[in-house]
């Protein structure tokens, strides 16, 4: 009994120090295991030179703005006459148009990626990982290439009225195409190529969401929109 009570202090001792390995290894050690995971090089790096990370930072900041500074000391270089004229003729114009064309891009790419998201995560779609990466892909192409696309393809003259002529006998002309160069063209064009970035959090969200709430919402006589709004 003796023995055993003087044994058990020392093997309590060696559990909690396997229990907290980093904190009797010595620093140098202990960066590189943190919580029983290994810690990237990265991150040792981020440890040992914060402030020349700092640095990157700023110099990454300040180039990524340098444009944007050129612009306003350009700017402040210009006579007041043509800014009363501009504001007198072209700005409203302009102003107004950007606006419209942000609020129905918003509006797109939330009905388009939020209606993607429900499409691959809460329906039988078959080939669902096909899916996920197919709604996934104009995260990898530019959207100036994408613009460039979409004019090639729907442009008088272009592939699909050339295709239509050659094939199907259209006159030139005669195809119907849909505008593209117009407010409803331009926030097609930016919402295909943006919706991504709703889809993903969303379909995410909804993956990790418990399906049994919506289950149960069904069953108690809630329709499918009042589910989606309220337990969704």
């Amino acid at each position: 009994m003796t023995s055993r009570n003087r044994t058990q202090p020392t093997e309590n001792n060696q559990v909690s120090s396997r229990a907290l390995p980093s904190a009797s290894l010595p620093m140098d050690r202990q960066a590189h295991v943190k919580g029983g995971w290994r810690v990237s090089y990265q991150w040792q790096i981020a440890a040992k030179y914060p402030s020349l990370l700092i640095l990157l930072a700023v110099v990454i900041s300040l180039a990524a703005a340098l444009p944007f500074g050129y612009l306003v000391v350009r700017t402040t270089k210009v006579s007041t006459a043509i800014w009363a004229r501009l504001w007198s003729a072209h700005i409203p114009g302009l102003l107004s148009a950007t606006l419209q064309l942000v609020a129905a891009t918003i509006f797109c790419t939330l009905v388009i990626g939020i209606s993607a998201a429900w499409f691959v995560e809460r329906t039988d779609v078959p080939g669902r990982r096909i899916w996920r990466l197919l709604l996934s892909l104009p995260l990898a192409i530019p959207a100036y290439i994408a613009a460039l696309c979409w004019i090639i393809l729907l442009r008088r003259g272009g592939v699909i009225e050339q295709t239509a002529i050659t094939i199907f006998g259209f006159e030139r002309g005669s195809l119907a195409l849909p505008p593209i160069y117009n407010l409803v063209g331009t926030t097609l064009a930016i919402s295909l190529c943006v919706y991504p970035y709703v889809y993903l959090p969303v379909a995410a969200a909804l993956r990790s969401a418990d399906r049994t709430l919506e289950e149960a919402a069904r069953l108690c006589g809630r329709s499918a929109w009042h589910t989606f709004r309220s337990i969704t």
